[in-house]
């Protein structure tokens, strides 16, 4: 959560600078970053992902052209905890903090746990742009093992 709010704090240090000036900013910073990696649109109907980095491509199998103009719902299944969805929907159309952990499914249909953290940014003016989103997956000890 630290990084988000390193990025936001940046955003509104920077009046001058225009949302799609942030996005280019931290897109060069997030995309080596070693866990997954959103950005949604807030001023767009639907919220669509206007980014998403390496880490998330691999963990859930959609590419970025799978992915990029969606709404995250797409990673939902038929185990997604609802109440879990409820949160991040409230959270969301509040513009506060939000932190679930969520089962959600890969591309090849493998569903996955992740614990997942939002921030809203806002920008100069208070506008609220973008939610970041960042998502830990959770595994098991042998499956940890066998990747480290």
């Amino acid at each position: 959560d630290g990084t988000l709010q390193a990025c936001a704090k940046a955003w509104s240090k920077k009046s001058s600078d225009s949302a799609d000036e942030w996005l280019a900013n931290f897109v060069s910073a997030a995309e080596t970053f070693p866990a997954c990696l959103v950005v949604a649109k807030m001023t767009v109907p639907g919220t669509p992902l206007v980014y998403v980095n390496e880490a998330f491509t691999q963990t859930t199998g959609y590419s970025k052209n799978d992915s990029i103009g969606r709404n995250c719902k797409f990673l939902q299944g038929p185990d997604t905890e609802q109440s879990s969805v409820d949160e991040i929907c409230a959270c969301l159309s509040k513009g506060l903090n939000c932190h679930v952990k969520i089962t959600n499914y890969r591309k090849n249909g493998e569903k996955f746990q992740n614990l997942l953290s939002m921030k809203p940014v806002y920008d100069a003016n208070g506008i609220y742009r973008f939610t970041v989103g960042i998502q830990f997956e959770v595994m098991d000890n042998k499956m940890l093992k066998k990747r480290l």
